[in-house]
């Protein structure tokens, strides 16, 4: 499996224009110490008048003009878009053009691209122009910051923060419209010029914020830097989607601001700090050779980490830049190294996406061949086949230093630390969510607490009031009677009416007081609850994953093709990441070990096997004859009496008294003779056709061979019992289980007598029945003969029934739209 690969030299990117011209730009990668010519830089624009804000045209900014500095060296020359510093499918041209491969899946991408200077201290601008945006297609662009070892195809970064296109400002992972009373929304398309001023200056109300900028006029007002990234090294990022930008550094800018201010091409050394990024040498082509579920994932997360400016070619690394770039991923399963996917936003048939066939991978790691940049190759299973391995080196080309990882062994402190912080910060979040949610429903009820409060309150009022106006109208009423009863007695007896005396109204009795608010002391808020986590990480050393790293299908079919990688396959070096040569080649045993018990091989049914069932069928027909022609009906009561010693009987067919051995047997002892037979036949031949070496028959793995070697499938809940241990313990004289393996073990040999199985039935039966009258009723059996209906007459009778849902054996596998597969020759 070759592939060829084309030469930068010369690339030409072509871009669609809304007119549907074909533009030509011809892209060449510039070399990284190479500065830039100061004739290549945009001259000043003309400078224009600041104005007040009451002016027509005046501006609110209250940024000030920076002081001029003419004493301090600068990076003036030194600053450009950095191609050692970008997604794989981003193409840095002349003069901050960036643009990128739309090809394949690559038309789904968002291309990234970080300077090769970043910001520590001071205030400094940079901006980025809009060539274009393809027609018809969901474009986007970002103008922000990031710091170093954030990586480009992970959009979502707490560590990053700027603009989108559509106005959003991203921070801490999260988009939200920034507030901009009386402006209009703060977008930008093609044609504008869009520039971020960053300002990490010590202090001023502007202090450690972003602010953006569109065609020269304020757009949002300054934004502030989230506290993961303050005193850190910033570095200017741009992110485009469907689009071809510009991005100037500077010197000058390519709009007019209302006050002066320094780029970032023309910033100072000691407010800056340079990339450690830069192409050229020779890049690395890491294979991580780790087995399934051991902690293969976890290493290639912390080498990424640690390499920022890596690819890792891998359907996870894919879908995840897919779904940063804007498209829906619903994932439903499969493994981590083949997941089952559906992406909207994408064509439908996602033939273009490339994973169900693998050309995506294939794509990506051509286009991580073009750019010269490093590449880590997680295709777990497959990297663990030599022949796999020696294609993929011929793959990636000779320019590339190869190196095969083996991850074996006890983990790392470094990854356990990892895995233990994810459990943390995953535990903290769920945390902060109860207690944000908690917090909302205590101000929920506190609300409803005061409105009710508020309503008595106000119901109390009335009542006082109704109560006053109640009492002053009836001492009216009293003092008016009162005055005419006086005046007719003084017209009775010729008096004059006294004078009017002053009416007291009756007191009234005081209304209650009223109750005192009990807000700060009984409804105080009660203080948050403490984060405690008692969680023993000391047991914690790879991460939880929802899915496994390979399916056990994809195990089955491969392990034996699995191999460590050895010095005759080319590799430039062979590293072992935890232990060392003899660790792992303990894994593989263990490994191998463990697939072979779980393993469902085809065997064939051998002649020994066929002779042993024949001879049983007749010899069984035989002594069932004799039992109903001979046998008196059987007398459980009599238990003992006359009955003769089991294992002295030489003729199970006459005991000396005309009678068989198995003249007292029921339907449930003729069924468990049956069964131990069958074991006893099934495990020897087995053993005859895998070898001494197999571990045996497993449990997860008996009912595929019961029903291979008898055609017929098998129900537990026949026998009574609910699994193979069960069963195993019903037959404890002839079967038993491997405490290291679990796997079936037998106590006889190949060519035992037929007639011994008789003897260790009736031997089980006088044991259980003796049991019974003695008061155990765990001795009971429960047969369930109706539950082996439908399993089929056997490889004899033709036509097994393997279709019973009550017996397990049908399984009806889950139809995903897409698969992702890996990209080696017919694999």
């Amino acid at each position: 499996m070759k592939y060829g690969f084309p030469s930068m030299t010369g690339l030409a990117i072509f871009c669609p224009q809304s007119s549907n011209v074909v533009t030509k730009y011809r892209v060449n990668m510039p070399a990284p110490d190479t500065p830039v010519a100061a004739a290549e830089q945009p001259g000043p624009p003309e400078k224009k008048p600041k104005l007040d804000a009451s002016e027509p045209g005046g501006t609110d900014e209250h940024e000030k003009d920076d002081v001029p500095d003419t004493s301090s060296k600068t990076v003036t020359g030194k600053c450009y878009m950095n191609p050692a510093d970008a997604t794989v499918d981003a193409v840095v041209g002349e003069n901050g053009v960036l643009t990128g491969l739309t090809a394949g899946f690559f038309q789904h991408t968002a291309k990234g691209v970080r300077a090769n200077v970043g910001v520590k201290s001071g205030r400094h601008y940079f901006e980025v122009q809009i060539i274009e945006w393809l027609v018809g297609s969901s474009y986007k662009t970002r103008i922000g910051v990031s710091t170093a070892e954030v990586s480009l195809y992970a959009l979502h970064d707490e560590r990053t923060v700027g603009f989108e296109s559509d106005g959003r400002f991203v921070c801490q992972g999260s988009a939200t419209m920034p507030n901009t009373p009386g402006k209009a929304r703060p977008s930008f398309t093609k044609g504008d010029t869009v520039g971020l001023l960053l300002n990490l200056q010590a202090d001023g109300e502007s202090a450690n914020t972003v602010s953006l900028f569109k065609n020269g006029v304020r757009a949002t007002p300054p934004m502030p830097l989230p506290d993961c990234i303050r005193g850190k090294v910033l570095f200017p990022t741009v992110v485009y989607k469907c689009a071809t930008v510009r991005v100037n550094l500077g010197p000058s800018p390519l709009t007019n601001l209302p006050f002066t201010v320094r780029m970032v091409g023309a910033a100072k050394e000691s407010d800056v700090s340079m990339s450690s990024l830069k192409t050229g040498g020779a890049p690395e082509a890491v294979v991580p050779v780790g087995l399934p579920n051991s902690g293969v994932l976890d290493w290639v997360d912390a080498w990424m980490t640690k390499n920022t400016g890596a690819v890792e070619v891998s359907s996870r690394s894919i879908l995840n830049w897919l779904e940063v770039s804007g498209l829906t991923v619903r994932r439903s399963g499969g493994s981590a190294e083949r997941p089952i996917f559906q992406v909207s936003g994408a064509p439908s048939d996602h033939a273009s996406l490339g994973l169900a066939d693998g050309k995506a991978q294939r794509q990506l790691l051509q286009a991580a061949s073009l750019q010269q940049k490093s590449v880590v190759v997680l295709e777990i299973s497959e990297n663990l086949r030599k022949q796999w391995r020696t294609e993929l080196l011929s793959t990636v080309g000779p320019s590339y230093k190869t190196t095969a990882v083996v991850v074996a062994g006890e983990p790392s402190e470094e990854i356990k630390e990892r895995a233990r912080d994810v459990i943390r910060k995953r535990k903290r979040a769920e945390f902060d969510r109860m207690v944000a949610a908690r917090r909302v429903q205590k101000t929920r009820e506190k609300a409803a607490r005061q409105h009710k409060r508020k309503l008595e309150k106000l119901r109390e009022e009335k009542i006082n009031q109704a109560k006053e106006q109640a009492a002053k109208l009836a001492a009216e009423k009293k003092a008016a009677a009162a005055k005419r009863a006086a005046a007719a007695a003084a017209a009775a007896g010729g008096e004059t009416a006294p004078a009017e005396e002053e009416v007291v109204a009756e007191p009234v009795a005081a209304p209650a007081a009223a109750k005192p608010d009990v807000e700060s002391e009984e409804e105080a808020d009660e203080p948050d609850p403490e984060f405690k986590d008692d969680t023993d990480y000391s047991k914690i050393k790879l991460q939880h994953r929802d899915v496994p790293d390979v399916a056990p299908t994809a195990i089955e079919h491969a392990y034996r093709e699995f191999s460590w990688p050895d010095s005759s396959e080319g590799f430039s070096k062979i590293e072992h990441a935890w232990g060392d040569a003899n660790v792992a080649s303990q894994c593989m045993e263990d490994l191998v070990l463990e697939r072979k018990k779980l393993e469902k091989r085809k065997v064939a049914v051998n002649k020994w096997f066929k002779d042993k069932v024949k001879e049983w069928n007749e010899a069984i027909n035989d002594w069932k004859r004799i039992q109903k022609t001979k046998s008196a009906t059987p007398n459980d009561s009599e238990l003992g009496v006359g009955e003769p010693d089991i294992w002295s009987v030489e003729d199970v067919k006459d005991t000396g008294s005309g009678l068989p051995l198995f003249k007292s047997f029921q339907a449930e002892d003729w069924a468990l003779l049956n069964l131990r037979f069958e074991m006893h036949a099934m495990i020897h031949a087995f053993r005859q056709e895998v070898g001494e070496d197999h571990p045996g028959i497993h449990p997860e793995t008996f009912v595929h061979y019961y029903t291979t070697f008898f055609g017929k499938g098998f129900s537990y809940q026949m026998y009574g019992q609910d699994n193979l241990e069960d069963i195993a313990r019903l037959l404890g004289d002839t079967l038993s289980a491997d405490d290291d393996t679990g796997c079936l073990l037998l106590g006889h040999p190949d060519e035992t007598p037929l007639e011994t199985f008789i003897k260790l039935t009736e031997e089980a039966r006088r044991d259980r029945l003796a049991r019974i009258e003695a008061g155990d009723e765990t001795a009971k059996l429960k047969m369930n003969f109706s539950a082996g209906k439908g399993l089929g007459k056997g490889w004899m009778g033709k036509g097994a029934a393997l279709t019973q849902g009550a017996t397990g054996l049908r399984s009806v596998p889950y139809r995903a739209p897409v698969v992702a597969k890996s990209f080696g020759k017919g694999r």
